[in-house]
């Protein structure tokens, strides 16, 4: 696929070490962006690519869910403030146990496969993910979950998919 864009600086900020980007594609209209200015060893060129539309173009080709005009939700993240000595201020999420559990049910959805008879795995690749399977299903008993805990290292066999 080959896509043709035009670019235009429309504004430069010394102080904030900014500037305004205009990108316009015949096929996708025009977009402007904020970027950073380009450092002695960079050139402009490569910050005109690095921050080009290209990839918010092409997700326009896709299919999108529009959510309803005045659609409103409360988004709620459990968050651990950490003060360090030095006056440093560290916001770090604290783990909802629901999506762990639902990230964890994804890998084992993923690795269905591996247990059925007919998978193309030998009796010890198949012990193998069995094993990962297992240790999937311990994670909320592991100690200290969901705050610390440890996922196992997925097998690196994906079979003949």
């Amino acid at each position: 696929m080959n896509i043709t864009y035009s670019y235009k600086i429309v504004s430069v900020d010394e102080k904030t070490k900014s500037m305004t980007i205009r990108y316009t594609s015949e096929k996708y209209g025009t977009v402007m962006i904020g970027a950073p200015l380009p450092y002695e060893n960079e050139t402009l060129e490569s910050i005109i690519e690095r921050y080009s539309p290209i990839a918010s173009w092409l997700e326009k080709e896709k299919k999108v869910i529009v959510p309803a005009i005045n659609t409103t939700g409360i988004i709620e993240k459990n968050m651990e403030i950490i003060f360090s000595d030095d006056g440093n201020i560290t916001f770090t999420p604290i783990p909802n146990i629901d999506e762990l559990k639902i990230q964890r049910n994804e890998l084992l959805r993923a690795s269905d496969w591996t247990q059925l008879s007919d998978a193309a795995l030998t009796l010890e690749l198949k012990l193998v993910w069995a094993d990962y399977r297992q240790t999937l299903r311990d994670i909320p008993q592991q100690q200290g979950f969901p705050d610390d805990f440890y996922w196992p290292w997925k097998p690196n066999y994906t079979g003949p998919r």
